[in-house]
């Protein structure tokens, strides 16, 4: 098990999210007088954008809309496989993918021990990312081996896509249509509507949007642009099939070293014409050495890459 302060209430509790979270309602559901939907202040001043919401996708993920769900991962940190594995059984997700196609041989940087050390994890990306694409993805949730969920995890997931489809960040099924051939010029940098989205449920280091209440423990969840600085770390976010081939686009067009995933993927969205970074908070998964570790999984004590 593991524990953040912001989640000691829900630990507690067998009777599921805090309140708060029924500002990000499902369709239909009966509402207390006091709970209005959280709606972004740029939807409300565009109430004549019509937003479609639809029908959760069949999937065999066990998490609705998510068509595919990738680990990226190395075979020796078998710890975290077990851990992982017990986690996901939990929370009924039962279908996903390893990724451990890369290791440090497969890199070959003798100049740069450091570049090598970074590529493996990179390249996992990217290799992922060409997957999505192929497969053409509605919506993929890629997770990295030190992923920790919190409390309540399915069920505020749910709530956090049917905000997301409600609100106008993400389409699905056959509302998708890729930006790449519709733009003459970048989106801007709070772009809501006319993106491609990568969603950033994950964080570390204590990263937060400013106009969240990060010390206030019945904040209310919310969404926010972040095409600047924009991965939040890499370890828990969702691409489409549309936001996948527009990074891999930014492949062909930057010409930069090889970074660490994060780095690289800030570098990308920031670059990209059509992607737009949305981060979700309080997030959903954080990094096994950034809070207090209770099953004491020994790799979170080192560094893997």
């Amino acid at each position: 098990m593991y524990i953040k302060i912001s989640n000691l209430l829900e630990i507690k509790s067998d009777s599921g999210p805090r309140s708060q979270w029924k500002t990000f309602s499902f369709p239909g559901e009966f509402l207390p007088i006091n709970v209005t939907p959280w709606t972004p202040s740029i939807v409300r001043r565009k109430e004549n954008k019509s937003v479609v919401m639809t029908s959760p996708l069949s999937t065999t993920t066990g998490l609705e809309f998510v068509d595919h769900i990738y680990i990226v991962t190395h075979p020796r940190l078998t710890d975290r496989h077990e851990n992982l594995k017990r986690i996901l059984n939990k929370h009924k997700i039962t279908d996903y993918e390893w990724r451990m196609r890369w290791t440090y041989a497969a890199c070959r940087n003798a100049s740069n021990p450091t570049a090598q050390r970074r590529c493996a994890i990179s390249m996992e990306h990217v290799d992922i990312w060409h997957d999505i694409v192929a497969r053409n993805s509605s919506l993929s949730l890629i997770l990295e081996d030190d992923a920790i969920f919190v409390p309540y995890f399915r069920e505020k997931f749910h709530r956090t896509i049917f905000t997301a489809i409600r609100t106008g960040i993400l389409k699905i099924g056959k509302q998708i249509q890729c930006m790449n051939n519709r733009l003459f010029s970048s989106i801007n940098d709070h772009e809501w509507f006319e993106q491609d989205p990568m969603i950033v449920i994950g964080s570390c280091f204590n990263t937060h949007d400013p106009n969240f209440s990060i010390y206030q423990s019945d904040a209310s969840p919310m969404f926010s642009t972040h095409k600047q600085k924009s991965a939040r770390c890499s370890h828990a976010y969702l691409l489409t099939a549309c936001s996948a081939k527009a990074l891999l686009n930014q492949i062909k067009n930057q010409k930069n070293r090889l970074l660490g995933s994060d780095f690289m993927l800030d570098i990308y969205i920031a670059a990209s014409p059509t992607i737009q970074s949305f981060w979700l908070d309080p997030p959903l998964v954080y990094q096994g050495n950034q809070i207090i570790d209770l099953d004491r999984i020994p790799s979170f004590k080192t560094t893997t890459y």
